[in-house]
């Protein structure tokens, strides 16, 4: 219990000139490369370091020393910097001994970057400098399972109160505070895909090269949602026994799939980014790029704004998706105090069918993508379970995008290129398991008010439910939206 409060990890005294100061920099990454900091941000703070010493030299007599020790505390890693004599405080004397004012901005830019700010302190006649470094992040997967346990921690106290204050609990507390969360993320969603995908686009330098990209991407998520679609249809089809002998043709579905084409196109502005339509955003998105990419010598000012625009929006949705297992939380509980888990429960056969499809065609995909990737498939799924499990107590493809970007990039080494491109694209497009949704509901309908269907309309159906993948947004509900139009 005593090593967790404190426990000291290191202790060295050095006199301060220029080769001392190098040796400790060097001797500082070593001592600190299991801590919770990306290998660029041990760089900033060995630098940040070397400055506060740099400025000691500078301001004290030749033979002065300097000790350092490292130590936990709490669980959190500390290193101190302490010299004996007058005070100096090292972080106001950056604009000294003629040092650049830019070399002063971006020693600060460093300490918001790692999220370190050292502190200064003078006392009994020692100069302190001390750095307290960022706490080691849970992954995502340990955020998810401490939300779960705590949602059944949660119903389990409010089972032993009134049945009344359970019910209060879960819709006046939890309720709002849960659609607080998914409004954040609604309210930049459409922004987020809109921005995205123009820097994107922008960003590939080349139409030639955008051409290949894009067509690419959108050919295989269409060919993935079609082919998910179409084996949840076959499955149901034989499992509810609807298929009628008529093969009668259905115009008015094709009539409906033909106006879904021809709404791609906008004729407002605003109203898409107001009703979060992402295939028209798609269509505003990568159309204004093409245009910017086009004139990008005479665009070059918007370009700059656009990308500092997609930072800005793409930096706050990381932070709201950051929390999210604070909205699986409140999602849990609000389930099991408000019953709805035993309803699900009861639903039991359609839930396991559309789980049964769904996770069969995962797998084979998983295994297909291993195969032609040359990745281990058990790898493959353990890297990527993160984003199904957020993705599912969510119900938000979007807030799965902060980790797909972390895992692409830094397990799997994706072209920045690429990835921002194909990333927001894949959350528009890639919408397989809903057309696996939308075919197991629709068709146990079907079954349950008794009818049958034309081979004709299952194919028609397939088509138009392909489609309402690629129209569904993003955020939790854009299922229910498309469900309608499928009825």
């Amino acid at each position: 219990m005593l090593s967790f409060i404190y426990k000291k990890i290191n202790e060295k005294d050095f006199v301060l000139d220029a080769k001392n100061i190098d040796i400790f920099s060097e001797e500082l990454e070593h001592l600190l490369s299991n801590a919770p900091l990306q290998h660029e941000d041990l760089l900033k703070l060995r630098l940040l370091t070397e400055t506060v010493l740099i400025n000691w030299m500078m301001s004290v007599d030749e033979g002065s020393k300097v000790s350092f020790q490292i130590y936990k505390f709490m669980g959190r890693t500390h290193l101190e910097l302490a010299m004996d004599g007058e005070a100096i405080n090292p972080l106001e004397t950056l604009d000294d001994f003629d040092m650049p004012t830019q070399f002063a901005e971006m020693m600060q830019s460093f300490q918001s970057d790692i999220g370190i700010t050292p502190v200064y302190s003078y006392s009994h006649g020692s100069n302190i400098v001390k750095f307290k470094l960022p706490e080691k992040e849970l992954s995502p997967l340990a955020k998810t399972g401490m939300a779960v346990a705590l949602s059944i921690g949660t119903y389990a106290v409010c089972s032993l109160l009134p049945g009344e204050w359970a019910k209060f609990i879960s819709k006046e507390i939890f309720e709002p505070t849960f659609s607080m969360f998914m409004g954040l993320m609604s309210m930049l969603a459409a922004v987020m895909v809109f921005a995205s995908l123009v820097s994107s686009t922008v960003g590939m330098g080349d139409r030639k090269l955008l051409n290949k990209y894009g067509r690419g991407v959108f050919l295989y998520y269409q060919l993935m949602n079609f082919g998910f679609t179409a084996v949840a249809i076959v499955v149901c089809s034989l499992l509810f026994g609807i298929v009628s002998g008529n093969s009668v043709f259905n115009a008015a579905l094709l009539v409906e799939v033909y106006k879904i084409i021809l709404a791609i196109i906008p004729n407002n502005i605003i109203k898409p980014f107001l009703d979060g339509n992402t295939l028209q955003l798609l269509f505003m998105g990568i159309a204004f790029g093409c245009f910017l990419l086009t004139y990008k010598d005479e665009t070059e000012s918007l370009i700059k704004t656009i990308y500092q625009f997609n930072f800005t929006i793409t930096k706050l949705l990381t932070v709201v998706c950051n929390k999210m297992h604070y909205a699986v939380y409140l999602s849990l509980s609000m389930m099991l105090l408000n019953g709805s888990l035993s309803k699900i429960v009861s639903a039991v056969n359609i839930i396991f069918l559309f789980a049964g499809i769904t996770a069969t065609l995962t797998l084979l995909s998983i295994v297909w993508i291993s195969w032609k990737c040359k990745y281990k498939a058990w790898q493959l799924l353990k890297d990527f379970l993160p984003v199904g499990l957020t993705g599912l107590t969510t119900a938000s493809s979007m807030a799965t995008l902060p980790i797909i970007n972390e895992i692409c990039s830094s397990k799997y080494k994706v072209n920045p290129k690429f990835m921002n491109f194909a990333v927001p694209m894949s959350l528009i497009l890639g919408k397989a398991s809903l057309g696996v949704n939308l075919s197991v509901i629709g068709l146990y309908f079907v079954k349950l008010y008794g009818l049958e269907v034309s081979i004709t309309q299952l194919v028609s159906l397939c088509v138009m439910i392909t489609l309402m993948c690629s129209a569904a947004p993003p955020v939790p509900g854009g299922g229910i939206i498309v469900l309608t139009m499928v009825f």
